[in-house]
């Protein structure tokens, strides 16, 4: 669960959320904030709770959840072939969730889009789908015979980083369905074995990293990036193995993108 913190909205972040203005701010008592925390199940619900009663918050979504399974390009057809297994990220104003898909069990696996919502509200901001869709998009050429919109997953089941700073978030995906076969989804299969940067108020992709190109081993991005600072003649900010403003690799030559 990621905990909204107790300061004012002008007062910034702490290490675990942000605070929003209670509805009671207007109506006179600037003042006074909810505590809320913004939670997500293995049942795919993305739930705001008042942290002070445990009680959902009544403005958030449908009486305090949104259901996550729906609005995908393809749905799920049953309940554990779709779940949420990482906390979501908090980023400004905007709560950033992603997904974990059953294995191996059909080309047609549910789609694994990862988006952004209203931290107040539960309205959507944005989606962005870690396959490619439409001829035009970019990465649409690395699936060949039209296999990008009838395949699922590359969803991002591991824990997605923000950089508020940057207004970026993180996203590491995971293979495309069916896991293990790829002879319906030829090509390189971007965005799916990568490290992307998004534009945490948009969903617009600012660079890649592919780690695996055309899966056929269920090699996932397992583990969130890491943010760090190097000092190596001068300091730079790097996510993993990646610069973190363009996704350059830590050594030249270390891969390509």
């Amino acid at each position: 669960m990621n905990v909204i913190g107790r300061s004012s909205v002008n007062e910034g972040t702490n290490r675990s959320g942000r605070a929003y203005p209670s509805m009671s701010r207007a109506t006179g008592s600037p003042r006074k904030y909810r505590i809320v925390g913004k939670t997500s199940t293995i049942d795919a619900r993305l739930i705001a709770l008042n942290a002070r009663t445990g009680q959902p918050i009544q403005g958030f979504g449908d009486r305090g959840i949104v259901d996550l399974r729906k609005g995908l390009r393809i749905p799920p057809r049953g309940i554990a072939d779709y779940e949420v297994t990482s906390p979501p990220a908090i980023i400004g104003n905007m709560v950033v969730v992603g997904s974990a898909i059953q294995d191996g069990a059909a080309t047609t696996e549910p789609s694994g889009e990862v988006r952004a919502f209203d931290a107040m509200t539960g309205a959507l901001k944005w989606s962005w789908d870690p396959i490619p869709q439409g001829s035009s998009a970019l990465g649409a050429d690395t699936w060949k015979n039209g296999s990008a919109p009838r395949t699922g997953a590359a969803n991002a089941w591991s824990v997605i980083v923000a950089d508020p700073a940057r207004n970026l978030v993180f996203v590491p995906t995971s293979s495309p369905s069916p896991d293990y076969f790829g002879g319906e989804r030829l090509g390189d299969n971007l965005f799916s074995n990568s490290v992307v940067a998004l534009r945490a108020d948009t969903g617009a992709r600012v660079w890649h990293f592919q780690t695996v190109h055309h899966d056929l081993w269920d090699y996932d991005v397992a583990s969130p990036p890491d943010a760090l600072r190097l000092a190596q003649g001068r300091p730079e900010d790097r996510c993993g193995g990646n610069r973190v403003q363009d996704g350059a690799p830590l050594r030249p030559g270390s891969g390509d993108r």
